[in-house]
């Protein structure tokens, strides 16, 4: 992920990641930006997962701090339920940090949400990193 994101700087880089976090490949977006990335090519996406099966991580790297931006939460509230994998945002300063996020529980029976109801806020939540050579 390091390796990822110095050769995108100064622009965001962006990766997935399959099978335990272990296996990475890199995305190559359709227009650089130090603000975003966008463009992946779905079609590449598709042919990933049909390859390795759902991802267990998605990477990006942000010009500033490794926290979810509200474009990250908006994505984050779609792909954790769905994929039920793990975000992680390295900074300008190569810190590494994974994000989950948390919807709350339905408030008559208890039960956690895992999908936002309209008008519902989510909250990233940090998670530990450990990182295996």
């Amino acid at each position: 992920m390091v390796k990822i994101t110095r050769e995108a700087r100064p622009n965001e880089a962006c990766a997935y990641l399959f099978h335990d976090n272990k296996m990475i490949e890199p995305a190559k977006p359709s227009s650089k930006s130090v603000a975003h990335f966008e463009g992946i090519d779905q079609e590449w996406v598709y042919d990933l997962i049909q390859k390795n099966g759902t991802p267990t991580g998605l990477f990006h790297s942000h010009p500033c701090d490794a926290v979810p931006s509200h474009t990250d939460m908006q994505y984050m509230s779609t792909t954790i339920p769905f994929w039920g994998c793990v975000w992680f945002i390295m900074s300008d300063k190569l810190k590494l940090r994974a994000w989950s996020i948390a919807f709350g529980s339905d408030e008559f029976t208890g039960k956690q949400l895992y999908f936002p109801k309209r008008g519902e806020t989510i909250r990233p939540v940090e998670l530990e990193v450990k990182i295996y050579e």
